[in-house]
């Protein structure tokens, strides 16, 4: 397994294709022209709410779910460049591109699941935690797609880099 998903990261690299690969997780990916190694570890399509936290955030939710996905991040040599958890959204069957919690609402559920909770690197750091995404309205979401969309940047030397976008279908969970 290991194997292959080397040679995945490597055909990546290489093709840039456009369709969606499965990732039979973990995934590791590189963003080469910031310098780091992205790695999703696992997803959990159900984080368990709170009674509070559920009730709080109904309106959010709508009858919905709220999953979470791990996500590591590391710098492959010294970078400038930082990584937000804004560069990730979901795609599920029947729903528009959703983006991530960030403003913490869903962390003590997180934290209730043994989960740490993410947290933006500072340039050039190290990030391990989970991102929490809300269904609206979809109680069991199906053919769930991650998509890491960094967008273009300029170097502190002024030189520009190209977006950087990658999509694959998550097919594993907690």
């Amino acid at each position: 397994m290991l194997v292959l998903a080397l040679a995945m990261s490597q055909l990546l690299g290489c093709a840039r294709q456009s369709y969606i690969p499965i990732a039979r997780g973990p995934y590791f990916f590189q963003d080469e022209l910031i310098a780091y190694s992205i790695g999703i570890g696992q997803f959990d399509n159900g984080l368990r709410l709170s009674f509070l936290s559920a009730r709080e955030h109904a309106d959010l939710v709508q009858n919905g779910r709220v999953v979470a996905l791990n996500i590591g991040v590391h710098p492959d040599e010294s970078t400038w460049a930082q990584l937000h958890s804004t560069y990730f959204s979901l795609l599920c069957e029947n729903t528009s591109q959703l983006a991530p919690v960030t403003d913490g609402a869903f962390d003590a559920d997180l934290k209730a699941a043994g989960y740490t909770p993410w947290a933006d690197p500072s340039a050039g750091g190290d990030a391990d935690g989970w991102v929490a995404f809300v269904i609206p309205g979809i109680r069991n979401p199906k053919n769930c797609s991650v998509t890491y969309d960094r967008p273009t940047m300029t170097s502190p030397e002024g030189i520009g880099l190209q977006r950087y976008k990658i999509s694959f279908q998550l097919v594993w969970i907690v």
